[in-house]
This record gives C-alpha cells, structure tokens and sequence, in this order.
C-alpha cells in the first residue's frame, strides 16, 4: 500500500507531459493558421483590386497609366481598347477572356477564397478554443 500514492503522481506527470505537449501542437497550428489566413486574405485584396480594374476598364483605355513589369518595377504606357485580356488561371496556365468573362472568373475566385477564409477563421477559433481548454486543465493541474 505504500506504493499507492506514487501511480497517481506518475499519472500527473504524465498527463502534465501530454497536456503540454497538446498546446505545443495547438500552438503551433494556431500559427500556421494565422499564416495562411494572412496570405489568404492578401490574395483576396488582390483579387479584389483586380475585380475593380476590371470594371473601370473603359476608365483606362486611351490613357497613359503605370504598367506592372513583374512585381517591383512599372512602366508608362498607354492602352488601346481594352477588349481582351490574358488571365492566369492557376498552374501558370493563361486563358484569353474578354472583360465580362475575366469579371466572372475572379468573381468565382473571390467567392472561392472567401469561402476558404471562412474555413481559416472557424478552424482558428476552433484552435483557440482547445488552446484555452488545455491551458486551463494545465493550470488546474499545476494547482
């Protein structure tokens, strides 16, 4: 019988051992997470400023304007008539839209990554949720 109290502080160890490292994972997805959410969202700002070049296409035709020539450097240059445009539809694969069909191909990238971002932000919570729950059974441990 002598024995018996020190089961119990091996289970305590054991079960501290786990519970920490439980929110070492969840510390560790929370992060990952919050990663993905911010490049998710960044892809959304430029999905949506793609959207609203799209839409004042007519604006932009004829007039001088700063051209992308990759990401850091921009050139002048004047467009003709917008009628077309070459779109990225992912895998480096460019299709030709005319501008109503490219409007409806970011519209659905837009609602798609919307979607995702949802999912991000619930599993988020959900990880923040378990975080809290874990940390408040280590502290009732530690107690």
């Amino acid at each position: 019988m002598a024995d018996s109290p020190r089961p119990s502080a091996q289970s305590k160890d054991e079960m501290l051992s786990t519970l920490n490292y439980l929110r070492e994972q969840y510390q560790n997805q929370y992060f990952e997470v919050g990663q993905a959410l911010n490049a998710a969202l960044e892809t959304l700002t430029d999905l949506n400023n793609t959207r609203t070049t799209l839409e004042r296409a007519d604006f932009v035709s004829n007039k001088e304007s700063l051209m992308p020539l990759g990401r850091y450097a921009y050139v002048n240059a004047k467009l003709a008539k917008v009628d077309s445009l070459i779109v990225n539809v992912g895998a480096n694969y460019f299709l030709e839209y005319n501008i109503d069909e490219a409007k409806g191909f970011i519209s659905k990238l837009l609602d798609g990554q919307t979607k995702f971002i949802n999912q991000l932000m619930k599993s988020k919570g959900e990880l923040e949720n378990a975080l809290i729950d874990v940390t408040a059974r280590l502290d009732k441990l530690t107690e």
